[in-house]
């Protein structure tokens, strides 16, 4: 059994450098939440608590003055946004010292959802007034904000994120600071966004800092979120209108060097034009440079499942189910791989390969063997590069993709 002070603050620890892998490498949640077997533990812990306070998010019909709303606004500012006791207390209307006492219930909350939900044996029947969680430790010098970004310049990007939920989870975090401010919020998103090369958690600071920052100086008005497919990749504008108050509502000048900040250590194009009745802030995200992939395969279903595992990540598959049509394809996109299945109706794949082997447009390439034949000798023999067994998983095909093009990327 786990006392229960030991496990918040534990928490709390972590919760203050949600955007710091290495803290959240060394934690003792790790082991608790049984992630040690995890690729990337530290990803994992970042993912489960974010998830976890956009599940303690109350239903729209919720009173916005009730305490569910106040224990998702106290983490939301807190802990996803990182800003300082002062700011949030300000921002709340309420003390230091009351939001003190309102973040100690949040985050036994939090804790508690948490420990359920990973079965971790905290003793709650011990005394939940530990004056050492009243957060006396706020005087602790927080890092500085270049050292805290850093790691996103370090971190490898594996997959661009699903860009259309990232800008609607965004959306839903931010109505509650909305309905704070009596702020209408209205978004226009197309249905499918091109890979992005920038990481998820920061695509989602820098929007959640900019929209925060446009619901507060457009208080009693509206904000509207836009975006669309730009000539470096995607483009995100969050534009304020008819601010009920426009002349008493301060530039949130915070947030903005935040997003400015974050924007600039991954690379982006962060415009803001802002003034006493105009808030409009463009990002451009950059595309992720796609890698071109050929599929020779006779079941559609098969390529479409292969799409689906590639969904997001640096491979664009291209299909094709009749071998006629190769050598066209091959010259058309320029692939810098080839994934063949050898079972095909109306053509023997490993003369195919052969094929492949001989042809001017193919030769040079890497060609991954996909079949449900246990013949990878045959395969290697006849000038395969790899070979895969169906069914192949997710996490195999990525692996032998990134093994053959990663490594030595094609000129």
């Amino acid at each position: 059994m786990i006392a229960v002070d030991q496990y918040l603050l534990s928490l709390r620890a972590v919760l203050r450098h949600l955007y710091d892998p290495a803290t959240l490498r060394t934690s003792p949640l790790v082991e608790l939440f049984g992630l040690t077997d995890r690729p990337n533990p530290a990803n994992a812990l970042h993912e489960i608590l974010l998830e976890a306070i956009e599940a303690l998010e109350p239903n729209a019909n919720v009173p916005t003055h009730s305490r569910l709303w106040r224990t998702h606004e106290v983490l939301l500012y807190r802990y996803i946004q990182q800003c300082g006791q002062e700011e949030v207390a300000d921002q709340l209307g309420i003390s230091v010292r009351h939001l003190r006492r309102e973040e100690r219930e949040a985050l036994r909350t939090l804790g508690f959802r948490l420990a359920r939900r990973h079965q971790v044996p905290v003793d709650w029947q011990q005394d939940e007034e530990e004056e050492h969680l009243e957060d006396g430790a706020e005087s602790e010098p927080a890092p500085p904000a270049n050292n805290s970004l850093a790691w996103l310049q370090q971190t490898t990007l594996e997959e661009s994120p699903a860009l259309e939920h990232l800008l609607l989870s965004v959306l839903e975090m931010a109505r509650g600071v909305a309905a704070q401010y009596r702020v209408c919020l209205e978004a226009e998103l197309p249905a499918e966004f091109p890979p992005v090369a920038v990481h998820r958690v920061a695509i989602r600071q820098i929007l959640l800092s900019l929209l925060t920052a446009a619901i507060r100086q457009m208080a009693g008005g509206s904000v509207a979120v836009s975006a669309g497919r730009s000539s470096q990749g995607v483009q995100v504008i969050i534009q304020g209108q008819d601010a009920a108050q426009p002349t008493e509502q301060p530039v949130d000048a915070a947030n903005l060097e935040m997003a400015r900040q974050l924007a600039q250590t991954c690379g982006c194009t962060l415009e803001t034009h802002l003034g006493r009745e105009v808030f409009t802030a463009t990002l451009e995200l950059g595309a992720l440079e796609q890698v071109s992939v050929l599929v020779i395969e006779d079941h559609q279903d098969s390529i479409r499942l292969f799409q689906r595992y590639t969904a997001h990540t640096p491979y664009h598959l291209i299909g094709v189910q009749e071998v006629e049509r190769v050598w066209a394809l091959a010259e058309e996109v320029r692939p810098c791989l080839i994934l063949l299945d050898v079972m095909m109706p109306c053509v023997d794949g490993w003369e195919f390969l052969g094929r492949l082997r001989q042809h001017p447009l193919t030769a040079h390439l890497p060609i991954l063997v996909c079949t449900i034949l246990p013949q990878a000798d045959l395969a290697f023999s006849l000038g395969a590069d790899g070979f895969l067994q169906k069914p192949v998983s997710r996490e195999t095909l990525l692996e032998a993709l990134d093994h053959h093009l990663r490594a030595a990327p094609p000129e």
